[in-house]
């Protein structure tokens, strides 16, 4: 019994410390920046933006806007049909090779859709992760 329990909390720290890895530091992300406050946006770096975008689609508050009002809220991109916007390293994978996009488009002059990719946009390679329509 003696010689168990050392390895048991050798295993449960090791275990905790993975999980923590993989989850709990991107919980506390998601706590902390789960809503949209423009300042925020405008002063975060693209990691923290992450959460900031998933609640805009999540909550729709990008469908109808002009590219003015966009821009307004989210900065300018400097496209007129698309807008992208970094979101940093790709969540959920063991490597970060890619970054994650708020891309929005607007083909008529309104946001008509929006999704976040993980892709290297300049390589034409993208997978959709998320959207609203």
């Amino acid at each position: 019994m003696k010689r168990f329990f050392p390895w048991f909390v050798v295993g449960v720290v090791v275990v905790g410390a993975g999980w923590w890895h993989f989850k709990g530091a991107d919980m506390l992300e998601r706590r902390r920046f789960y809503r949209f406050d423009p300042g925020l946006w405008a002063k975060s770096n693209a990691e923290k933006r992450y959460y900031m975008a998933r609640y805009l689609m999540d909550h729709y508050e990008l469908i109808g806007l002009t590219r003015k009002e966009v821009i307004a809220k989210l900065g300018d991109s400097g496209e007129e049909s698309r807008m992208l916007y970094d979101l940093g390293p790709e969540r959920g994978s063991m490597f970060k090779v890619d970054n994650d996009w708020l891309e929005i488009s607007l083909p008529a002059g309104k946001v008509a859709s929006g999704f976040i990719r993980i892709s290297s946009v300049s390589k034409g390679g993208s997978r959709e992760i998320a959207n609203f329509v």
